[in-house]
């Protein structure tokens, strides 16, 4: 059986690697290994967004189920003409599956507000980053 530092590191590290928001997960992709900076560089990717804002939320969910496990709650603003055209429920599909493994992994809750640059406009958000 290979030693704890060929599977990954210690279990103690891949905890600590899971808890809290600035902390780091240890998936092997080539994407930033913070679990908020991977979120931001999926998303970036996937939608070319005019404005992105990925906030991780997670410290004030310290003691609920989904923290214990070691999944985030984070709280996305997407700006993108990728959804001109598609239904709300749609858009989160889009995002869900741009975000991919880490809706399993790193995410236990997602808050999203995902517009097109006009529904932005009109919100009073525009499409600044």
């Amino acid at each position: 059986m290979p030693s704890a530092a060929a599977r990954g590191g210690t279990g103690k590290r891949r905890r600590r690697a899971q808890r809290g928001g600035a902390e780091r997960s240890q998936l092997g992709d080539n994407l930033p290994v913070d679990r908020r900076e991977r979120i931001e560089a999926r998303l970036r990717e996937a939608f070319a967004p005019l404005a992105l804002e990925v906030v991780d939320d997670s410290h004030r969910h310290r003691g609920h189920a989904g923290a214990a496990s070691g999944g985030g709650h984070f709280r996305v603003r997407l700006v993108s003409e990728r959804f001109r055209g598609v239904a709300r429920i749609g858009r989160h599909r889009l995002v869900y599956d741009a975000l991919g493994e880490a809706m399993r992994s790193d995410i236990h809750a997602l808050e999203l507000d995902a517009k097109t640059p006009e529904e932005a406009e009109r919100a009073g958000q525009g499409a600044q980053q």
